[in-house]
């Protein structure tokens, strides 16, 4: 028996397809976890700054946005300034939850990953600026 031409393409666009909508439903639930509030752990440091930047304004109240990072799970704490324009800074952590005991898995074990946020203010009571950094890093960074 011969397979024609099309009797090949099939089966690969339904692959194609579903790859596709599989892709597709991870960015969407991506995007909805970003827009809704819950701080995405699983990205880029720089795609973090940009979800942060929407809960860090510059010029917000430096207590305001720790209280805001805190109700997203991170821990702030009072860093030595890290600029010489810097008056004042918070370091705020958050680190994904810790792996599961190896008696308890049924795979092996995600990396932990730790996010930095580091909050300067050139007054001492509003944010001037903030950095972020994860560890480890993701990779192409």
């Amino acid at each position: 028996m011969c397979k024609t031409p099309m009797g090949i393409m099939r089966p690969l666009m339904l692959t194609l397809a579903s790859l596709s909508a599989v892709l597709g439903c991870s960015a969407m639930h991506d995007a909805m976890a970003a827009s809704s509030g819950t701080f995405a752990d699983q990205q880029s440091a720089a795609e973090a700054r940009t979800q942060l930047s929407r809960w860090i304004a510059p010029g917000a109240a430096m207590a305001a946005v720790v209280r805001r990072l805190g109700e997203h799970g991170f821990s702030c704490r009072a860093a030595g300034p890290v600029s010489s324009e810097a008056r004042d800074s918070m370091l705020c952590v958050y680190a994904t939850p810790a792996p599961v005991p190896p008696s308890e898995r049924a795979t092996a074990p995600a990396t932990q990953v730790n996010w930095f946020v580091t909050l300067e203010s050139t007054d001492g009571a509003t944010v001037s600026d903030f950095q972020v950094a994860r560890s480890p890093t993701a990779l192409g960074e």
